[in-house]
């Protein structure tokens, strides 16, 4: 049965206002919102983090600095999200976002020393089990100044999001993933639920 099992879906928004009106409805639909996650490019300078990479006495000018930002840096999302932050990415830029992927993207990318390599994002989300040209995609995405929002969960929790997410008109894309797999994969939801209603106890 495949509807226990974690999946990630991305939806991509050009504009902050739908973005932050697909977190509202995600919301009030009663989705767990601790499950959600909100990631785009930072548009002004006025954002400086901390530097995870770097220990006492120790200099170097690779990784991502990651660090606290205000909820105005996010502009309209800044208001509706706890715990907001700024991850930069040498030769990329900086970047914004929270929630659980965010943080996990930010620690990745400092941690791993790898924002100073070219493609370093793509390589982040991919970790994430998203396939090297979809996350090459949203890396693209999120150089252009749009928005991610990212939902975990159960097929069927997705399955709820994607069902609110799909009334915006300001989604322009949205994929799911496999979150459990070793080798990252997209995922047909419908085509698992109608499978898993043919064949219960695989």
């Amino acid at each position: 049965m495949t509807l226990g099992k974690r999946r990630r879906a991305i939806g991509v928004f050009t504009r902050e206002r739908d973005a932050q009106y697909a977190y509202e409805e995600l919301k009030q639909s009663g989705f767990p919102i601790e499950a959600v996650s909100v990631i785009a490019k930072q548009s002004g300078d006025n954002a400086t983090g901390t530097d995870l990479t770097r220990k006492p006495g120790h200099e170097t000018d690779k990784g991502a600095a990651v660090g606290a930002v205000t909820g105005t840096t996010l502009g309209l999302l800044g208001g509706l999200l706890a715990g907001v932050a700024t991850f930069a990415i040498p030769g990329i830029g900086i970047f914004i976002g929270a929630g659980t992927i965010a943080t996990t993207l930010a620690t990745t990318l400092a941690g791993g020393g790898i924002g100073a390599i070219s493609g370093g994002l793509v390589g982040a989300l991919a970790g994430l089990g998203i396939p090297d040209d979809r996350a090459k995609v949203y890396s693209d995405r999120l150089s252009q100044g749009d928005y991610l929002i990212v939902v975990e969960g159960t097929a069927d929790e997705i399955l709820r999001a994607q069902s609110v997410l799909f009334n915006n008109p300001g989604l322009e894309e949205w994929g799911v993933y496999d979150a459990d797999s070793d080798r990252p994969r997209q995922v047909n939801l419908e085509q698992e639920v109608q499978a898993d209603l043919h064949h219960p106890h695989r």
